[in-house]
Formats: structure tokens, C-alpha cells, sequence
């Protein structure tokens, strides 16, 4: 579980819908006491006992396949035992599950169910609880006739399909770009955020093929041309290009295992996919003391402190920031760049960093204007493909290129003014320098108040063609 904290408002109401439930079911606090604290309220710091919970889940999936068996005394028995493991470790989530369900050992009550719902989402952040309490906010609004009601109801629902989609909840993201691509909910209709959360869907390897089939279906309403043959399988093509690069890299480098073991067995160990933001903050926080120093000309001092940085960034598996300090030769050893590859490769492929994606499309687009033309296809695709999915993550840098691309069909053939608008915009909102400008150009562009030298010259071209006849 993340150490996502519940915010006082959420917090006061969950605990008054609890209490208003525990007067319909006054044995509730006596089944479940660990719910609550010592003051009686719900208790915040309750989480997952995760060994327990593992050996739970364990059962549980032992009982299915008995189930499968038809050997239903077994199954009901392992059953049974996994409930019991299930709220000795305090896991809302399959607490609630089998109160939904129902067996002979726990009778089936949806509001029991819901209620450890609502808590798994908000008080141990479960991804599983939000998927199965969401459904019950947005059908509370669509019931509610009061307005002064329904918008609270809406702005929970809204933070917590927020925060699913964020923990790559496919029925969360294709809800959230329904939403703002009809404009639902009160909310104005967004087609930027809908592309956004719909292609999510098509990249999430556990999107099944309902949310698939939705959020496709609004993606060529946005855009006619959608190949939806470059989105599925994402993540298994992603995987595929970066073993066969990162093979060739291991194979180039032997003994590059002993200092960094990220590159010992690929292919064969399972490989680092995350790193912690708020360490990599602190480590670009002396990252920029170190080069401070450096120009106040106190070399030892920042050695010093650029042996720390290096430290945290190897420990934190931050490959995005390890290809920057081999790059610029701030650790000397042989065939820096080569490394330094090898790490940017793993950033963006392997961990799928959007600084990282963006900074090896950049490297695509350069390598692309010195190869013959069939490969430089291949690698301008790939480059948008990497930009797309950066912009998709929140990349602002990205978004910007990418609108720079489309606006003036810079390493593709024809211009596209709508995409340009949607990236641009994303970026002018965030403030990122020159995408206003561009954003207004592309803008006018599309109002036809724009002269575009190009489209005259071609008309000229085209009116002394017919007078010549």
C-alpha cells in the first residue's frame, strides 16, 4: 500500500457514514473492532498485514481451482480458512468481496460489502476497493435529486476515479474519458483529457476487452485514422525492442554486471520498474549543489557531494538521471556514452520514465536525419510512439514537442492542426515556455487567420499552372 494519507473532509465522512450504518448492524463493532480506534472513530493507520495476506490469497486461489474440480467440501473449506487469514490481516478489500458474495460461513450483505469497499479506497488506498466503490458513488448520483447533494457526491467520485486511473485501473480510466470527452458530470468537455485517459486503456496490460472495445470506439470518434494495432500489445512490443537492445548491450559490455547489477542474466531476472520521486527530488536537490560548488570553483567539495548524489541515484534504480551523469563524464570510466545508453534504453523501455522516453525519442529524431529512408521511418514512428506515451503521463515537455511535430509536419508528411491545438494546449496550460505562442499559431491557423506561406506559394503555383494552359 502507498502512504497515502485520507484528507479530513473524506476522513469526518466516512466516519459518519459508519456510524449511521452501525446503528442498522450494532454487532458490526464487535465482528470488526479493529475498524475502530480507541475514541471509537474509524482507525487510519489500520494496513494489510501482507504476509498473512499473501497466505490468504493463497487459499483462496486454491479454493477456486477445487472449485473448478467440482470438489466443493474441499473448496468451501479452504475457503473458509482464507476469510479467516483475510480479516486476521485486516484486508478490507476481500473482506468486502466475500460479504458481496456470500458462502455459509459469511452470509451475503451488499452494505457490509460496501462499507469495507469505501474503507479499502480510503483508508488503505486499495486499488481493487476503489474499482468496486466508485460503480456505488456514480450510482448515488445518478439517484440523487437534490443538486446541493449531488455535487459533493460528484467531487468524491471524481478524486477517486482519479486516483484508480492513476493506479492503472482501466474501468476508472474509461470512465474518466467518457466523462470529459461528453462533458458529463457538470465537468467541460475536454477532448485533450479524454485522448488521454481512453489511450491509457489500450496501453494497460490489464485492460479486458469491454474497456478496450469503449474507449476505441471514442478514439476514432476523436481521431478517424486511430490504428489501434499501435496501441494494444504496448507493453509486450516495448518489452521485446528493449531485450534485443539491451542483449546487444550486455553483450558489449561484460563486466558492466559487477558494478551495476541491472544488466546481470536479461532476460532472466525480473528487472527494477519504479523508482521513488521524492528521492530522486533529494538527489537533484545536491545534484544542483554539486555543480554550485563546482563553479564557485570547489572542486574537492563537490566531488564530494557528486559521490553522494551518484550513491542515491544508484540506490533509488534511477536510470533516467545514472544516463545523465555517464553522459556528461561525471563518472570516469571507459565508454561512458555507450553506458550511458544503456541506462537511458532501460529508463525509457523498462521503467517507461517519461523524462526518459522523451530524452531517447530526441536521440531517435537526430539519428533518423543520417539513415536511408525505410529505417528512418521506423525510428521517427517509434519516436512519436515514445513522445505520445510521455505527453499521456503527464510529460509537459513532451506534449510541447510533439505539438512543435504536428504543427509544422516536421519528420512526418502532412501537418495535422488538431493534434498540434491538443498538445500545445496541454502544454500552454502548464506554463511551458513558448507553447502559447505556438498554441495561438496553430490556432489561427485553424480559424484561417493565419497566412500560411506554404498553402499561397502552392496556390500560386497552381493558378499560373492553369493560366499556362
Amino acid at each position: 500500500m502507498s502512504d497515502y494519507e485520507i484528507s479530513p473532509r473524506d476522513y469526518d465522512e466516512i466516519t459518519d457514514t459508519l456510524n449511521i450504518f452501525c446503528q442498522t448492524y450494532p454487532d458490526f463493532i464487535k465482528k470488526y473492532p479493529y475498524i475502530f480506534d480507541n475514541e471509537g472513530r474509524i482507525d487510519k493507520s489500520v494496513r494489510i498485514d501482507k504476509k498473512v495476506g499473501k497466505e490468504a490469497i493463497k487459499l483462496h486461489r486454491l479454493a477456486s481451482s477445487l472449485l473448478d474440480e467440482c470438489k466443493y467440501d474441499e473448496s468451501d473449506s479452504f475457503r473458509k480458512e482464507a476469510y479467516t487469514l483475510f480479516c486476521e490481516s485486516k484486508s478490507y478489500y476481500w473482506i468486502g468481496y466475500y460479504r458481496e458474495i456470500g458462502y455459509e460461513f459469511c452470509k451475503a450483505d451488499k452494505e457490509v460489502a460496501i462499507i469495507f469497499f469505501m474503507l479499502s479506497s480510503y483508508i488503505q488506498n486499495d486499488y481493487r476497493g476503489m474499482d468496486e466503490y466508485t460503480p456505488v458513488l456514480l450510482h448515488k448520483i445518478t439517484d440523487e435529486e437534490d443538486e446541493s447533494k449531488k455535487q459533493p457526491l460528484i467531487t468524491k467520485a471524481m478524486a477517486l476515479l482519479t486516483r484508480a486511473a492513476y493506479k492503472k485501473i482501466p474501468t476508472a480510466q474509461c470512465k474518466l474519458g467518457y466523462i470529459y470527452y461528453h462533458g458529463k458530470m457538470g465537468y467541460e468537455k475536454d477532448i485533450f483529457l479524454a485522448e488521454v485517459y481512453l489511450r491509457l486503456v489500450l496501453t494497460n496490460i490489464n485492460s479486458n476487452y469491454d474497456d478496450i472495445t469503449r474507449s476505441f470506439k471514442l478514439l476514432r470518434e476523436i481521431n478517424p485514422n486511430l490504428n489501434i494495432d499501435d496501441y494494444i500489445l504496448v507493453k509486450s512490443k516495448n518489452k521485446l525492442s528493449s531485450d534485443t537492445c539491451m542483449k546487444s548491450f550486455s553483450n558489449s559490455f561484460p563486466n558492466i554486471s559487477k558494478t551495476h547489477p541491472y544488466f546481470n542474466n536479461l532476460g532472466k531476472t525480473k528487472w527494477v520498474t519504479s523508482f521513488r520521486s521524492e528521492m530522486r527530488d533529494q538527489s537533484i536537490l545536491l545534484y544542483l549543489e554539486s555543480r554550485d560548488l563546482s563553479k564557485r570553483t570547489y572542486e574537492k567539495e563537490s566531488d564530494n557531494v557528486m559521490e553522494k548524489v551518484y550513491k542515491m541515484f544508484k540506490d533509488n534504480d534511477d536510470f533516467f538521471w545514472l544516463c545523465g551523469l555517464y553522459a556528461d563524464g561525471f563518472i570516469e570510466i571507459p565508454n561512458n556514452e555507450q553506458i550511458a545508453q544503456g541506462f537511458l534504453t532501460l529508463s525509457a523501455y523498462v521503467q517507461e520514465d517519461p523524462e526518459g522516453m522523451v530524452k531517447y525519442a530526441r536521440e531517435l529524431l537526430k539519428q533518423s536525419e543520417y539513415i536511408n529512408i525505410s529505417q528512418q521511418n521506423i525510428m521517427i514512428k517509434e519516436a512519436i510512439r515514445l513522445l505520445e506515451l510521455s505527453a499521456i503521463k503527464g510529460n509537459v515537455k513532451a506534449a510541447y514537442i510533439l505539438g512543435k511535430i504536428y504543427l509544422n509536419g516536421l519528420y512526418i508528411q502532412d501537418k495535422d492542426t488538431d493534434k498540434a491545438i491538443s498538445r500545445l494546449k496541454y502544454a500552454a496550460n502548464n506554463k511551458y515556455k513558448g507553447a502559447e505562442l505556438l498554441l495561438n499559431k496553430a490556432t489561427n491557423i485553424k480559424k484561417g487567420h493565419f497566412f500560411n506561406q506554404d498553402e499561397f506559394i502552392k496556390r500560386v503555383n497552381e493558378q499560373f499552372k492553369n493560366n499556362n494552359k
